[in-house]
């Protein structure tokens, strides 16, 4: 009898905090907070038992397949595939399978992918072997350390949380630990929301884990302009919890475009002339804030506006260079369906 899952996990636009979800620099700044929501972009998995010992592996998106006899232990090394080699070699599934994985986001899109596939695939293979997979936090945590050595580098935690809980998140940052905070519990105010929320890609594609290091080597080589725009986004990001707590969407709005300003002096690869070009067109037809998600550089970017200023704004960033994304913000995180 053939067995076969499919996991599905959101990705997130994020509203502020970011970095500071990165290990140790949130110590140096004794805590801190992120806030972000999940988008129906999802990362996509199927995983379908085989009565052999070969594994397949194609991605949909990249794309790039390979074939392996002697199940796990057998699998090559495969600089496009090793995200879902990696995951696959620490939780060693037993027998022959066919993988399939899709992104639906683009690459480089800054909406947290790789760590939303982390999360779906993670979640796949732990139900196709029928494996509790309850303690979601343990999840969170072993694909927070496999992608950091993947990347060779830290990774932030922010990205987790929206694929594995959905809706709004505050993530908080302290001494002991890392805990997520459901911010919208009934989902009246995602809908709310998502009328005054437009996400486009730029068309600029970044790497979220170099630029994250730039502003960490930054910061450890005391520039002032970093320690000084990471210690105000700190206070922003209160400032942003806040106002996610009252509902208050011109209030997000303006503290979102303070977050852009001081997450501006962070590096010189935060922002390119073009994508200035993009957010001041966008402002001009009537936008109240924008902000490149993640870490910056390129990617995808959210613009807050008025419904009544809605259609101008997106004509205008379509208008240059801009593509509108038709992402919608959701109330679940990861799900898993098992056929036998």
């Amino acid at each position: 009898m053939s067995k076969t899952v499919y996991a599905a996990a959101p990705t997130r636009v994020d509203f502020a905090g970011g970095t500071l979800d990165i290990y140790p620099i949130f110590l140096f700044f004794d805590g801190g907070k992120t806030i972000n929501a999940a988008i129906d972009l999802d990362a996509q998995v199927w995983i379908t038992a085989r009565d052999d010992n070969r594994i397949t592996i194609r991605s949909e998106d990249i794309p790039y397949s390979l074939e392996s006899e002697g199940g796990v232990a057998g699998l090559p090394d495969h600089k496009e595939l090793a995200l879902i080699i990696r995951v696959l070699r620490f939780y060693k599934p037993e027998g022959g399978m066919d993988i399939v994985t899709k992104l639906q986001p683009p690459h480089g899109s800054g909406l947290g992918a790789s760590s939303a596939l982390f999360v779906a695939l993670s979640h796949a293979i732990l139900a196709f072997m029928g494996h509790d997979r309850s303690d979601t936090e343990r999840i969170i945590r072993v694909s927070n350390a496999l992608e950091a050595q993947l990347m060779g580098m830290p990774a932030g935690m922010q990205d987790y949380y929206p694929p594995t809980y959905g809706g709004i998140c505050a993530v908080h940052y302290d001494l002991e630990d890392i805990w997520v905070e459901a911010l919208d519990t009934d989902g009246s105010f995602i809908d709310e929301l998502q009328h005054y929320l437009i996400v486009s890609y730029t068309n600029i594609t970044h790497h979220s884990g170099t630029t994250n290091w730039g502003y960490m080597r930054n910061y450890f080589d005391k520039v002032p302009e970093t320690a000084a725009s990471l210690k105000r986004i700190k206070e922003i990001a209160e400032h942003t919890y806040s106002t996610f707590k009252a509902k208050d969407i011109r209030g997000i709005a303006t503290l979102l475009d303070e977050e852009w300003q001081h997450r501006r002096n962070l590096s010189d690869d935060v922002t390119t002339p073009e994508i200035e070009r993009m957010m001041q067109a966008a402002l001009q037809a009537g936008a109240w804030a924008n902000k490149l998600c993640g870490a910056g550089g390129g990617g995808c970017m959210i613009t807050m506006a008025p419904p009544e200023t809605r259609d101008q704004v997106i004509t205008a960033l379509e208008a240059n260079g801009a593509t509108v994304m038709s992402a919608k913000l959701v109330t679940d995180g990861v799900t898993i369906t098992v056929t036998e």
